[in-house]
């Protein structure tokens, strides 16, 4: 299979340099999904354009939704699972826990550097950035020995696509503002379809060698319950920040500054080290993960646009 061979001929790779590269390739591949993602994506919305920092947001979310929507459906286990001889750096085995197609990390980095090349396509340097970035992800994906070319390929066209859909929808919606609950109609719909479907269709059931489950469904689910929340807060958030609320980015850059150290302030430490934690522990990993995504969507587009609008 030329898929495994590809990622042997990787480990050999690394095996011959010592891991020289793993470490950077590691520190590449964890740089889409940390708090700098989530902190950059509040700075645009509160700091710089509204507009650009919803289009952040729909796009990571979005593809997101749909990446897991799509590994749940195929099922597909990951490399070293296909054939032993795969054995991916560090502890991937422990952390890589779930299906493996598509890339979850390259949709990630196509969906929020696609989105700041689309936003600054003006800029020649800034698209040929995120390109190298989200090129970096996908092959330190393959590179790492977790996902096989076809999981990084989809995953890149999950994130090309997103955006495309997303880019249209905003031009219609800029050309069509009263049509906004059109909006918040579909968007409630298909974040409920998307539990039903996750709650209720079939997963396999296989066992190593020692007994465990593979991929444990129920812990698969944990994810969509949390891109589940994501997608209703952010579409019921948007449209009443848009209706009700009406924050403006045109302000004083210490009022900018200002919002932004607040806004972090939940993100991390009340949200995170806090909230988070104690909704899991009442109302377990998958509906704690549901309620509280869907506080945190609204935290950052109920609560802080109403504090910005005082400070």
């Amino acid at each position: 299979m030329f898929d495994i061979d590809y990622l042997l001929a990787l480990q050999r790779f690394r095996e011959a340099t010592d891991d020289v590269l793993s470490p950077f390739l590691m520190s590449v591949s964890d740089f889409v999904i940390g708090n700098f993602t989530i902190l950059l994506m509040v700075f645009v919305y509160l700091c710089v354009n509204k507009r650009w920092g919803y289009f952040m947001l729909a796009n990571l979310f979005g593809a997101g939704a749909f990446n897991n929507l799509m590994k749940n459906t195929f099922c597909v286990y990951r490399p070293w699972v296909r054939d032993a001889a795969v054995m991916p750096y560090g502890n991937a085995t422990q952390t890589a826990t779930g299906y493996s197609f598509p890339s979850g990390h390259t949709q990630s980095a196509t969906s929020i550097y696609g989105s700041i090349a689309v936003i600054f396509k003006k800029h020649k340097w800034v698209i040929a950035l995120c390109a190298v970035i989200v090129v970096l992800v996908g092959f330190s994906r393959n590179y790492l020995g977790v996902h096989t070319p076809q999981d990084v390929v989809v995953g890149l066209v999950e994130g090309l696509l997103m955006l495309w859909v997303s880019d249209r929808l905003f031009k219609w919606i800029d050309k069509n503002p009263e049509k906004d609950v059109y909006i918040l109609i579909i968007g409630v719909a298909v974040s409920i379809l998307f539990m039903v479907y996750t709650i209720f269709k079939p997963y396999p059931i296989d066992y190593d060698k020692l007994g465990n489950i593979i991929v444990d469904p129920e812990k698969m689910k944990i994810d969509s319950f949390f891109y589940g929340g994501a997608i209703f807060g952010i579409i019921t958030g948007w449209f009443v920040e848009r209706r009700y609320i009406k924050f403006s980015t045109d302000v004083k850059w210490w009022r900018k500054v200002l919002r932004f150290i607040i806004a972090a302030i939940l993100i991390i430490f009340v949200f995170n080290k806090l909230l988070k934690p104690e909704l899991i522990t009442i109302l377990g990993k998958q509906w704690g993960n549901l309620v509280s995504t869907t506080i945190l969507m609204w935290s950052a587009t109920i609560v802080m646009p109403l504090i910005a609008k005082k400070i």
